[in-house]
């Protein structure tokens, strides 16, 4: 199986740092397997009623330049040891899906669906942002926010 190229430029780096134990050991398994789907994490939240959009992608571009994990991209070749290095980022990836005029029994069945395929979808660790947001309306007054990000960023521990 062919490796990963990484794709982001050195240029822009803000800083760089070692990878962690854990870190190197995720690197090793995306470089075998890169699209298993096993090191993606998601967070599933519904809400109890429809954010204002603009409003909820200005927070996350926010959440994302205040927290340096959320622009942390990973280099392995051209280097001794592989990095993690923080860099400047775009936009943060942003999907809205409609799902309100599915009965909530197919809902369920298509949040099933679509969280097997974002977790197949994987990313390029070579290119932050190593994590993306889905906006899903599931009913006039509410929706369900998926957080899908790669296990090498963060871990149980970072949560608390």
């Amino acid at each position: 199986m062919a490796r990963p190229q990484p794709s982001g430029g050195a240029s822009a780096i803000a800083r760089a740092y070692p990878l962690t134990p854990l870190q190197t050991g995720l690197l090793s398994h995306y470089l075998r397997e890169s699209r298993s789907g096993v090191d993606i994490e998601q967070l599933v939240c519904s809400l109890p009623e429809v954010p204002e959009v603009p409003t909820l992608r200005q927070a996350w571009a926010e959440v994302a330049a205040h927290h340096e994990v959320l622009r942390t991209g990973f280099r392995w070749e051209g280097v001794r040891e592989p990095i993690q290095e923080i860099r400047p980022i775009g936009e943060v990836p942003f999907e809205e899906l409609d799902w309100i005029a599915h009965p909530p029994a197919r809902q369920r069945s298509l949040l099933a669906e679509f969280l097997a395929h974002d977790r197949r979808t994987g990313f390029d660790l070579a290119s932050p942002p190593l994590f993306r947001i889905t906006l899903i309306r599931t009913g006039a007054a509410s929706v369900d926010l998926v957080w899908t990000f790669h296990h090498i960023l963060l871990d149980g521990r970072a949560f608390p």
